[in-house]
């Protein structure tokens, strides 16, 4: 597990081709509502990896809740070869990354 696997994760949901219905709950960080709405690209997400093991999540105003948001599914880590490998079915076990 890398922190770019996180970065991905985040990214994916907050992409508006996926149209995921929890892209919202990143509301906290910063440009997740424009980004969700097509304004600006998911690169403009405010989460980094700093290195390959430290992840950076800015907020727009302190969020008493985010270590309840790091406990949702659309915030944990997915292995980018394995989505692109075998798209939604990625999450199938025979897929998934141990």
């Amino acid at each position: 597990m890398r922190a770019g696997d996180f970065v991905y994760a985040w990214r994916r949901t907050v992409n508006p081709q996926m149209a995921s219905e929890n892209a919202q709950g990143t509301a906290p960080v910063p440009n997740c509502l424009a980004i969700s709405e097509g304004k600006l690209p998911v690169t403009e997400l405010g989460v980094s990896a700093i290195d390959e093991h430290t992840l950076r999540v800015q907020l727009n105003a302190p969020t008493p809740y985010l270590l309840s948001l790091l406990t949702k599914a659309y915030t944990y880590p997915q292995f980018e070869p394995a989505v692109r490998a075998h798209g939604e079915d990625w999450v199938r076990p025979e897929y998934i990354v141990k």
